[in-house]
């Protein structure tokens, strides 16, 4: 218990944003308890976004894995959008520049993400709160927009504590904060494929249906230019709805909106892929070629169990509650089940909730569609499902609002009753926090965290002493670790491209003649050839630890 109420270890600019979240929190619910529905919901998205910034602030260093890479993506693309690049100078050969760990031409993402990150650092510096910034902002619009969709569906209640649950979600703050999943990339799609889901509910309530269309279509083709075809979940969506409410009557389906939106997604996408193709055939090909592999072939070691996703579900929306030391134990093990029993019971009172049936069908049908899809595809990773977090976000938010609402009918007495349910909120908010792990990952608890600092530090001391025509080589941390990747956070640090080995004679000749200056890190050895070079620089650099 003592665990996980635990807050020591953190910087006091992290205590103050935490802190003011709790502050804005604590007036959210004071007003929602009052029926102040708009300050309840604008308390709650100031709460989400000092929430959000705290995450955004964890880590003063890039994340291993996928966010080195994003922000020397990122970085490259504040002078050219339309030339995303992880090495501007594809000069040495025995580097496979197709391979998105060290592309010349990086196209292993859709682009928007990244263009929205290189636009940040642009208007307030490269550093790590600018890239995660964007992040930072797409989290907390999630907040309002989770709220709208489920009071069109419920009620502003459910809506208000659906949003509670998506302010408090320790896996959307561990992706904004860089160090989970594939962090901003999952942040942008979830936060995309929620808007366009919540533009349909719109559609679905509305009288005025154009712009609601239009929202839909851009919305879709935003998610699909951040993570690819999935982005088109809404049309599936769409489909079910319209069978469900008209069966097979289809003059009553108004196709013309269904294809109005869906050709405003195709001209938000399409563009990018035609240029792509013509202006790098052999990156876009090499990575529509390896997209389509994670179908049918496990790809990079992840998981293929055809019940991963389904397994993850309790860790993902409500987390451990637990040290690491813990999770194998009947603690851990019994957490989970707890958690998953409140999501389940979430699900089922749905089921009693809506009354319309084509709305049920829809919502059942979505969720499932892609828990199945995503469990027959061989490679998995947690976050694919997330794009249907919204729903799961929904069974949390009624099973919060049935705890408020008994609280209410056993307590009598006004300023007792909504005293004991502002307690009950704050330790609900506190349990989705997860905060046990959040302190294990971003703090000195982390045995590596300090590392990671320390190796920041040693590369920015020497940023200065290296020419703008520098090209580092042999820049690696601690030959024992099976991944050695400190030479992508030395990219984006150094602002120069860098190696982790060191050249071949040939490709070491191809660099001088194109003009640069090879630089070596000497901690670790490196080839005669490579010595006493009077055109070359030395640094004996020691990086640490690198997972």
């Amino acid at each position: 218990m003592s665990v996980f109420f635990n807050i020591l270890g953190f910087a006091p600019h992290q205590y103050a944003w935490l802190a003011t979240g709790g502050v804005f929190l604590f007036f959210s619910i004071w007003f929602h308890l009052h029926d102040k529905k708009g300050l309840a919901l604008l308390f709650l998205t100031l709460t989400a976004f000092s929430i959000y910034t705290f995450a955004a602030l964890l880590d003063p260093f890039l994340n291993l894995w996928d966010e080195r890479f994003h922000a020397v993506v990122a970085k490259n693309c504040i002078a050219n959008p339309l030339e995303p690049k992880f090495y501007n100078h594809p000069l040495v050969l025995e580097t496979d520049y197709l391979n998105w760990t060290c592309a010349h031409i990086w196209l292993h993402k859709q682009p928007l993400f990244l263009w929205q990150m290189a636009l940040s650092m642009k208007l307030f510096g490269v550093n790590e709160f600018a890239l995660r910034l964007p992040s930072v902002l797409m989290a907390t619009l999630s907040v309002p927009i989770g709220y709208q969709i489920a009071k069109r569906i419920f009620n502003s209640r459910i809506g208000y504590y659906t949003a509670l649950s998506i302010t408090f979600s320790w896996f959307l703050i561990d992706l904004v904060s860089g160090a989970s999943g594939i962090d901003h990339n999952d942040v942008a799609f979830f936060f995309y494929v929620t808007a366009s889901l919540w533009s349909f509910v719109e559609y679905i309530y509305s009288d005025r249906k154009r712009g609601w269309v239009i929202l839909i279509g851009l919305f879709s083709g935003c998610a699909i230019m951040n993570k690819w075809l999935a982005g088109l979940l809404v049309y599936f969506t769409w489909g079910i709805y319209l069978l469900s409410t008209y069966g097979w009557r289809l003059k009553k389906w108004n196709l013309s909106h269904y294809l109005s939106a869906l050709v405003i997604t195709i001209l938000v996408f399409l563009p990018w892929q035609f240029f792509i193709f013509s202006a790098y055939p052999d990156a876009a090909l090499h990575e529509y070629e390896y997209n389509n592999r994670h179908l049918f072939e496990q790809i990079e070691f992840q998981r293929t169990d055809f019940f991963f996703h389904i397994l993850k579900i309790p860790y993902l929306y409500l987390g451990s509650k637990i040290s690491y030391s813990d999770a194998g134990n009947k603690l851990g093990i019994v957490t989970l089940i707890f958690n998953a029993l409140i999501l389940l019971a979430g699900l089922i009172r749905i089921g009693f909730l809506i009354k319309k049936r084509n709305i049920k069908i829809t919502l059942y049908s979505t969720l499932i569609f892609v828990y199945l899809f995503f469990s027959i595809a061989t490679t998995k990773m947690p976050a694919y499902p997330f794009i249907v977090g919204i729903i799961w976000f929904m069974s949390l938010g009624v099973v919060i609002d049935w705890i408020v609402e008994k609280i209410g009918v056993w307590i009598t007495k006004p300023k007792f009753r909504i005293a004991i349910q502002i307690i009950a909120l704050f330790l609900i908010s506190w349990y989705m926090f997860n905060f046990t792990r959040i302190r294990q990952m971003h703090t000195s608890l982390a045995w590596w965290r300090l590392d990671q600092i320390e190796n920041r530090a040693r590369l920015l001391k020497i940023k200065d002493q290296l020419p703008e025509n520098a090209i580092l080589f042999n820049v690696r941390g601690d030959e024992r670790q099976y991944y050695n990747m400190t030479f992508s956070e030395a990219c984006f640090y150094l602002d120069r491209d860098c190696y982790p080995f060191a050249p071949s004679q040939e490709s070491l000749q191809r660099v001088k003649e194109a003009g640069f200056i090879p630089v070596y890190f000497i901690h670790h050895p490196i080839p005669d050839y490579c010595q006493d070079d009077p055109d070359a620089l030395y640094f004996d650099i020691e990086l640490l630890n690198d997972l």
